[in-house]
């Protein structure tokens, strides 16, 4: 089931380290530690869903996450998709093509109803 991260807190941050650990550990000696690593990771985190052109989403399965992906607006309705993970134990079981799949729908809805309101403001 895809779910759109929408708040940034300790559970948070906690999830998305275990979800992206392959991609943090190449990036944890750029820190002095590890939580000097965290609390840059949530202020980027927090700072990037505020962006209403950008959205986190994660696929879980048996209420784990297994794959998540950032998306950004590059231009009205055309979403990019980046820092696309899956768990290791969790590969080749098509969790990164659903949660593609998925976005589409979210990015759909989306523009429908951006171009619902621009409508109604006419």
């Amino acid at each position: 089931m895809l779910e759109r991260i929408e708040n940034v807190n300790e559970q948070v941050i906690e999830k998305m380290f275990l979800l992206y650990a392959e991609s943090m550990a190449d990036m944890e000696r750029e820190f002095k530690d590890r939580d000097e690593m965290e609390a840059s990771y949530a202020a980027f985190l927090k700072e990037f869903i505020e962006n209403p052109k950008q959205m986190v989403f994660v696929e879980t399965a048996e209420k784990q996450w297994v794959c998540g992906l950032r998306a950004v607006e590059s231009e009205p309705g055309k979403w990019f998709l980046e820092a696309v993970e899956t768990m290791p134990g969790h590969r080749n079981r098509g969790y990164g093509k659903k949660t593609d799949t998925s976005c589409n729908g979210v990015f759909e809805r989306h523009r429908r109803k951006k171009d619902r309101l621009h409508y109604r403001k006419k």
